[in-house]
């Protein structure tokens, strides 16, 4: 009996007898369509507007979202992405793409019609709250987000799909689906 586990994948148990003292066992592990927390090793695209990264898994968007939010990478902030598909966080706790003003998102985030769904922000040592934390001079287009925001810090800033933009930002043809609740001083109006 075996348990085979590897990150992005749905763990596989099964058993086997062995027949012969030199024999090779192979199998496949299945993706799995929710994030389970793990990240990519890395995204395919340039990130630039001719081949932009592309992100089809959680994986991918983490790992994304930490080279902006963890790593002095610019050239992440400032990139081009598409989505390839609808992704499912999974309801594990997401920190928010561009998680301050420090390290805003400042490209062009493309959902090419997808959804992220089963959002999840609620860590409370955040300042902006939502899909992404701060944009700034950024374009967000095409995309649906699904979840729950929750702002718990005092004058924290908190939205569905951004918890601040500043400068010159555009967003267009985007839908916030997710539930955006806070009792924090200075969110009025959310």
């Amino acid at each position: 009996t075996y348990t085979a586990k590897a990150g992005g994948y749905i763990p596989k148990k099964d058993s086997f007898t062995v027949e012969a003292a030199a024999q090779t066992i192979t199998g496949e592990l299945e993706g799995n369509s929710v994030w389970d927390g793990t990240l990519a090793d890395s995204l395919t695209g340039a990130g630039t507007e001719g081949d932009p990264h592309l992100i089809g898994t959680g994986r991918e968007l983490a790992f994304f979202a930490g080279q902006i939010n963890k790593t002095p990478r610019r050239d992440y902030a400032n990139a081009y992405v598409k989505l390839t598909a609808d992704i499912d966080l999974g309801g594990v706790s997401w920190t928010p793409l561009g998680k301050n003003s420090v390290y805003a998102f400042k490209g062009v985030f493309d959902g090419d019609g997808h959804t992220i769904k089963n959002l999840n922000v609620d860590d409370a040592s955040l300042t902006y709250f939502g899909f992404f934390g701060c944009l700034t001079d950024a374009t967000v287009k095409n995309l649906t987000v699904n979840g729950g925001v929750y702002c718990s810090e005092p004058y924290g800033l908190v939205g569905g799909l951004a918890g601040r933009a500043r400068g010159n930002v555009v967003i267009e043809n985007c839908l916030n689906l997710a539930t955006v609740s806070t009792l924090a001083l200075g969110c009025e109006d959310v």
